[in-house]
């Protein structure tokens, strides 16, 4: 069944900011932790949503300061450190408008930090928007899939989500959606060990290039 709906991950999907996020929760957990917190201790830490972070790793009764500093890095250092908009991403989303899809974002990113890069990145409109201010539970609960879903007034049957992580497929899942997985944002290292990862968690659709998921949805 072609979908009429496509909802996306934002960052590793559409946008890189891979070493923005890396350096803005690095920045932001020393200022609570002290000067010995490394690159190397966020990254292990395997950071997922902003918000999630920081109340795993600072404390919710610190969140809504933390957020606030965390999202002044976010903004100063966004011209700098931002990767841009991956090859490929705007012909994809012209197309798939053009061709009367439904389209909308299920991301891990604060409303906050959205705002921030879309002012500076043009995506174009999408139909509906649902950041992790929206939710009590980030991905891979399926909360936020739910909630886009009733935003648009699709069915799950009727809809894509397209991410770049296995928790992003999870979350698709257990909505009910299916879900695609994205590799643009992978390293050829990474690729092999990510394909496995997601296969063993039932996912059977990769993509390499968002020309390739076009050339899929339009035909």
């Amino acid at each position: 069944m072609r979908p009429r709906c496509i909802l996306f991950d934002v960052d590793g999907t559409l946008i890189n900011t891979w070493d923005l996020y890396m350096e803005v929760y690095w920045r932001t957990l020393r200022d609570f932790k002290g000067d010995h917190v490394t690159k190397e201790t966020v990254l292990a830490m395997k950071p997922t949503s902003e918000l999630h972070f920081i109340k795993q790793n600072i404390g919710e009764d610190k969140l809504e300061d933390a957020h606030r500093i965390m999202m002044q890095y976010y903004e100063r250092l966004h011209d700098e450190l931002f990767g841009g908009v991956y090859p490929g991403i705007p012909g994809l989303l012209e197309a798939i408008r053009g061709d009367g899809f439904t389209t909308g974002i299920v991301t891990g990113k604060s409303r906050r930090a959205w705002q921030i890069t879309s002012k500076k990145v043009r995506l174009g409109m999408f139909d509906s928007i649902i950041v992790d201010d929206n939710v009590d539970h980030p991905k891979p609960h399926p909360q936020g899939m739910r909630r886009a879903l009733d935003d648009l007034k699709v069915s799950p049957e009727e809809t894509l989500y397209v991410g770049d992580t296995v928790s992003d497929y999870n979350a698709a899942c257990a909505a009910g959606i299916r879900g695609v997985l994205v590799l643009w944002a992978k390293s050829d290292r990474e690729k092999e060990k990510f394909i496995a990862r997601a296969r063993e968690q039932g996912a059977k659709e990769f993509y390499e290039h968002p020309d390739k998921l076009m050339h899929d949805l339009i035909q």
